[in-house]
C-alpha cells in the first residue's frame, strides 16, 4: 500500500492540471469556433495557445486576489446553471409539445458489452467530480463541520438532478446519432 500523501499527490499533480487542461481547451473551442465558418476545423495550434493563455491568466488572478476569482467563479457558475436551465426547459417544452420519438426505444443499436459500459460511466464522471474540490477548500470554510456536509448534502443532488434533466432534454430534441456527432454534448 502506499501512504496517503501519494494518493493526494498524485490527484493534485495529475488530475487538477489535466482537468485544468481539459477544461481550457473546451472554453477555447467555443470562443474560436465562431470565426471559423463551419467546414473550416480551429487550428489546433489556436486553441493551444488561447487555453495556455487562459490557464496562465487566471493563475495570475487567482494568485493576485482571491476574492475577484471567487466573485468570477461565481458568476460563471450561474450564467453555466442558466444555460443548463435553459437548455432544461426547451428540452421540457419541446417534449410537452408531444415530441417523444426519441423515448420509445431508448435502448435500440445499444452496447451491452461490459467494457464500453464501464468507458461510459467512467466518462460521466468528470461530470460529477465537482464534490472532490471540496475536500481543497475545507481549511477555507466557515464552520467546516456544518457547511461541507451542507454542501456535499445540497451539491450532490442538485448536480445530479440538472446534468440528468439537461440530458433528457438534448435527448428530447436530437436523435442519439446527433448526440454522438456533437462536440458540444
Amino acid at each position: 500500500d502506499l501512504p496517503s500523501f501519494l494518493y493526494i499527490w498524485d490527484a493534485t499533480v495529475i488530475f487538477v492540471p489535466a482537468t485544468n487542461a481539459i477544461m481550457s481547451l473546451t472554453f477555447a473551442s467555443y470562443v474560436l469556433q465562431p470565426f471559423f465558418p463551419a467546414e473550416c476545423e480551429v487550428p489546433k495550434i489556436a486553441l493551444q495557445l488561447l487555453a495556455a493563455v487562459t490557464i496562465c491568466g487566471l493563475t495570475y488572478l487567482n494568485s493576485f486576489d482571491v476574492k475577484t476569482t471567487t466573485k468570477m467563479q461565481n458568476v460563471i457558475m450561474f450564467t453555466k446553471i442558466a444555460a443548463l436551465v435553459t437548455i432544461i426547459l426547451v428540452g421540457l417544452g419541446w417534449m410537452l409539445s408531444g415530441h417523444m420519438e426519441n423515448f420509445e426505444a431508448p435502448f435500440e443499436n445499444t452496447e451491452t458489452d461490459p467494457g464500453k459500459i464501464s468507458v461510459a460511466f467512467y466518462s460521466g464522471i468528470f461530470s460529477y467530480a465537482g464534490w472532490n474540490y471540496l475536500n481543497f477548500m475545507t481549511e477555507e470554510l466557515r464552520d467546516p463541520y456544518k457547511n461541507l456536509p451542507r454542501a456535499i448534502y445540497i451539491s450532490l443532488p442538485l448536480v445530479t438532478l440538472i446534468y440528468v434533466l439537461a440530458n433528457i432534454s438534448y435527448l428530447a430534441v436530437l436523435t442519439p446519432q446527433e448526440m454522438i456527432a456533437s462536440e458540444a454534448i
